[in-house]
């Protein structure tokens, strides 16, 4: 898997610290496992309690670089939990947010609403839209399609679909976005 248990986190603190237990790898149809994939299962856990974190350290690229960038997500019980499933940002993170390059997918917060969140509100400049709304922490009403893309002008826009690619709307961007972000910008 490409997928392993962060070593620390910025955005969580908790005494129980960070955790890895309660994710596997999804199977395709003839059971074979897909390194790319991550699934997460707060069920079967008895302590729900940390900051639960995985990463891909040996998936970095540069935001330059990418055109697209395609998953298919689901949430169901997450109603009044901070979560966010899938971001992708800079290492520095540098404040502000709307201006780090920190482009979170799907989050929870504040809850209980769900949004594709670029930071707007916190230092986005004027072409940055977000929080449109996913839906709510009670579930996504079955698996979803996210696709986040960069065209080459550097806008950025984000798409939430049903999951056979229909139904699209767009629920978040961000004009200019590679040349008025911090770790693109310089």
């Amino acid at each position: 898997s490409v997928w392993s248990k962060a070593a620390s986190t910025q955005s969580c603190a908790s005494s129980n610290g960070v955790r890895g237990d309660g994710a596997f790898q999804c199977a395709d149809a003839s059971g074979v496992a897909d390194g790319s994939s991550i699934y997460v299962n707060m069920e079967m856990l008895q302590d729900k309690v940390g900051c639960f974190v995985w990463e891909t350290l040996d998936c970095q690229y540069p935001m330059k670089s990418v055109k697209h960038i395609d998953f298919d997500v689901e949430w169901d019980g997450c109603n009044n939990l901070w979560m966010a499933p899938l971001w992708t940002f800079s290492s520095p993170w540098v404040s502000p947010q709307g201006l780090s390059g920190e482009i979170d997918f799907v989050e929870e917060c504040v809850a209980p609403q769900v949004n594709a969140n670029l930071g707007c509100p916190w230092g986005g400049t004027a072409g940055c839209v977000d929080e449109k709304g996913l839906g709510q922490g009670t579930g996504s009403n079955g698996p979803k399609h996210m696709t986040m893309t960069l065209d080459t002008a550097g806008n950025l826009g984000i798409q939430f679909c049903s999951i056979d690619k229909t139904n699209c709307r767009s629920v978040a961007t961000y004009t200019n976005y590679l040349n008025v972000v911090y770790p693109t910008s310089e």
